[in-house]
């Protein structure tokens, strides 16, 4: 009799559950980074291109990348809100064609081809060959230059896309009513 009542309690409590469902997200930036837009941003310290970006996957995250100008506003909101003004490097790099023909074209480490460029007329010289960096100035009000992806004492930003975070699932129960078998 005891065994009875216990499955009956459990296919009410079971059959009872009108509803799970999410209450909504919050979105997020991990520790020690400051959310700006769609991005988490946090300042690494001072290195070459090469050892910025190994300083930023320890943090799971990249140098930022401005395919657009939304991406360009959230980049100096976080840098005049940390009083950062020197140089930043981006991950972008001037394509081999330009260092042929001197143009300011580059790419982006994750080959996407920004709609938007930001750079100052005759910026980025030729380095006799060497690999050229793209960075951000906002000593010169946010201009992008270039530089050997060699030179150290450049600041480090590390960026990531803001998570979601998923507030605790909410679930119905329907009362059990009393059943006497």
């Amino acid at each position: 009799m005891t065994m009875m009542r216990l499955l009956v309690f459990f296919y009410l409590t079971l059959r009872g559950v009108s509803s799970v469902k999410h209450t909504g997200s919050l979105a997020f930036c991990p520790a020690g980074f400051s959310p700006i837009g769609d991005h988490c941003f946090k300042f690494a310290g001072y290195a070459s291109h090469r050892n910025a970006i190994k300083m930023c996957q320890v943090s799971n995250s990249v140098l930022f990348e401005i395919p657009f100008w939304k991406e360009q506003k959230e980049m100096e909101q976080f840098l005049r809100e940390k009083k950062i003004d020197n140089p930043v490097w981006l991950n972008g790099y001037l394509s081999r064609l330009a260092f042929r023909d001197r143009s300011v074209s580059f790419y982006w480490k994750s080959t996407y081809h920004p709609q938007v460029t930001n750079f100052k007329e005759d910026r980025c010289p030729d380095f006799a060959g060497q690999m050229m960096c793209v960075f951000i100035n906002p000593k010169e009000d946010f201009i992008w230059d270039c530089a050997s992806c060699f030179s150290e004492y450049i600041a480090v930003v590390c960026t990531k896309r803001r998570g979601k975070k998923t507030q605790p699932i909410t679930t119905t129960v329907a009362p059990v009513p009393d059943v006497i078998l």
